[in-house]
């Protein structure tokens, strides 16, 4: 087939254009979500082990082929530091994107050897990619709980006025408050959302983007507070503040935290101690971890269901249940519900010092068919 200049030439433009996008794509760092062809294929499942004696970022594929680190270890080329100590990334809790092309991570540096270089941890929530390359850091204050929006877009987070309340052994005289935040992954767009009296958490965004599932936590030391789920409705909230912002007052009462953005707050949970929650992958019930009396230690805690028309909640009964972790999460499908428990105390393949670490089980909702996946705590499955 022959083709005419002009057709010749559009071939030719359309090739370059290609050309470009294809290059532009490969070179994409961090905020580029358009680029056709940029997510990795398949599932994956991203966790943090501390195998190697210290904690890194992994990921691997469902099957626990393809397993390799993802996130942190030693700092190279760090300056100022004196002869013989070292600047360690420590990852702890890490989301990973709905389009699989990001993960998030709640991370801190750490001075090795430790009897050596005593430092308080500051832990800030880094952005990268699940293929690799460079990190950045998102949120330099935030939470150890975020969530992503459904389309990997944005980012929401708590800023609290207390810092790791499960490290706090009374009530301390400052009384905590909390910020929530939705920001663009790029930075931008920056939101207060809501601003409350308490600890509040973010846990999950719904797959509809209308609403975050949050976890409220009553007074700064876990072993005098009560803990709940709620729902925020998020679409119905930032259009108050909207329509608010076009109003001209010196002092509103629709600042977030007013009672007005009070209204599109949801309890989910009343009778049950409630820490950790994931909605399911059809947005119709939320997996969650539970006591039915707060515990400060942590060591009764259940994995459960709520339906999320009618609030009941339905036990998953794990087998030997004592030392459920979370966080926890869906699988792509609905099936399974990970969760993070104790190894066996003969099992030292986490390598922790003076306990036998954690690994990841799936099990189904109604109970049946728990398998172990790996060593470790904080799974995603995308």
């Amino acid at each position: 087939m022959r083709l005419s200049l002009r057709e010749l030439s559009r071939s030719r433009s359309d090739s370059v254009r290609k050309l470009i996008q294809s290059i532009a794509c490969a070179f994409a760092v961090l905020t580029t979500p358009g680029c056709a062809g940029a997510e990795p294929g398949g599932a994956w499942i991203t966790f943090v082990s501390h195998r190697t004696g210290r904690n890194l970022l992994y990921k691997m594929q469902p099957d626990g082929s393809g397993l390799s680190v993802l996130f942190g270890g030693e700092l190279k080329g760090v300056p100022g530091l004196s002869e013989g100590l070292v600047l360690y990334r420590e990852p702890h809790w890490a989301r990973l994107s709905p389009d699989r092309r990001f993960f998030l991570d709640w991370a801190g540096d750490v001075g090795l050897p430790l009897e050596k270089y005593e430092s308080a941890q500051h832990f800030m929530i880094y952005l990268g990619r699940l293929d690799g390359g460079p990190v950045r850091v998102l949120a330099s204050d935030g939470d150890e709980d975020f969530a992503w929006s459904p389309d990997s877009r944005r980012l929401a987070y708590g800023n609290s006025s207390v810092k790791q309340p499960n490290l706090v052994s009374a009530v301390t005289s400052r009384v905590p408050s909390a910020q929530i935040f939705v920001v663009g992954i790029d930075g931008s767009h920056e939101q207060i959302v809501l601003e409350k009296p308490g600890l509040w958490n973010v846990l999950d965004w719904s797959r509809d983007g209308s609403k975050l599932l949050l976890n409220y936590t009553s007074a700064s030391s876990l072993a005098y507070a009560s803990s709940s789920l709620f729902e925020f409705d998020l679409a119905a909230a930032q259009q108050v503040m909207k329509e608010s912002s076009k109003k001209d007052y010196t002092f509103s009462l629709f600042y977030p935290g007013s009672h007005q953005i009070d209204t599109h707050l949801k309890l989910l949970t009343g009778s049950v101690q409630a820490v950790d929650g994931r909605y399911s992958p059809d947005g119709k019930t939320v997996a969650l971890m539970f006591e039915r009396e707060r515990n400060p230690y942590g060591t009764r805690f259940e994995l459960g269901v709520l339906d999320l028309a009618d609030l009941k909640l339905r036990p998953v009964p794990v087998p030997s249940a004592p030392g459920l972790r979370g966080p926890i999460c869906w699988s792509p499908d609905g099936r399974e519900i990970l969760f993070s428990r104790w190894l066996d105390p003969k099992d030292d393949k986490e390598k922790m010092e003076g306990e036998h670490g954690l690994g990841i089980y799936a099990i189904q909702p109604d109970g049946s068919h728990l398998r172990f996946l790996t060593t470790g705590w904080s799974p995603d499955w995308r």
